[in-house]
């Protein structure tokens, strides 16, 4: 089920927080040693959780928020492998890193129907 994203640029609340599965965590061969999940824009859920069951370790996400384009960054060179096997675009984001174009999109049901 794909969830509307109510939030806007720079409107943070709506967000989900997300535990993170084992392979996340650095004892795992993962990036975080601390950190036990984060916030994920509503529209992105669905996307991050299936790229955690292929065993991508993300290290951040946007949707956009209907100003630009969404993304997802991976933790390593190997990630990046299935990400292009997965049929992902990439690009080098502000950082030098690669990201990699999401496939969900910003989703408001005031910008969709208008009201």
């Amino acid at each position: 089920m794909r969830l509307n994203c109510p939030n806007e640029l720079g409107i943070y609340n709506k967000k989900v927080y997300l535990e993170f599965p084992a392979h996340m965590f650095k004892e795992n061969g993962g990036y975080y040693t601390e950190k036990r999940g984060c916030l994920v824009d509503p529209c992105m859920v669905n996307e991050i959780e299936f790229l955690w069951k292929k065993g991508i370790v993300t290290t951040g996400c946007c949707c956009g928020h209907g100003k630009t384009f969404a993304y997802i960054d991976v933790a390593s060179y190997s990630d990046c492998l299935v990400m292009y096997q997965l049929k992902y675009e990439s690009h080098i984001n502000v950082s030098g890193k690669t990201s990699f174009f999401a496939k969900s999109k910003h989703e408001n049901t005031k910008m969709v129907t208008g009201k």
